[in-house]
């Protein structure tokens, strides 16, 4: 499959935290909550409720801002590849996954960092 279709297929698709979670000592599901809804709820609560609904939204401020910098890191990849700069392109999506894999086995950017390695090898 094209390095191109790869990136295509996988934008937009880590936006923040979609996968479930328990985090924190209430054991919160954050799965596609937006720290926004987050805020809302702190904001609606009192007490130890309200606590863990701050943190929480600290945390998924952390993850969506990391999933838009990936999502660039992503996209100047692609800007490589397109000029043949198969070694930067490397370097920018290793950024990607990296962002990702604090907090899950890369599954977004993981198949367009396979596929640019295989076409740079191909290149070698």
């Amino acid at each position: 499959m094209p390095v191109t279709r790869v990136y295509e297929l996988a934008t937009g698709n880590w936006w923040g935290c979609n996968w479930k979670t328990e985090y924190g000592s209430h054991k919160l599901n954050l799965c596609d909550v937006r720290s926004r809804q987050s805020r809302l709820m702190a904001n609606a609560t009192s007490g130890d409720g309200s606590h863990a609904s701050e943190q929480a939204t600290r945390y998924l401020v952390e993850i969506e801002v990391d999933a838009r910098n990936a999502e660039k890191a992503a996209a100047n990849a692609i800007f490589h590849v397109s000029n043949g700069r198969w070694r930067e392109a490397l370097v920018a999506i290793d950024s990607a996954v990296m962002l990702e894999s604090k907090y899950r086995r890369s599954t977004t950017w993981r198949p367009l960092r396979d596929e640019i390695t295989a076409n740079y090898l191909d290149l070698e």
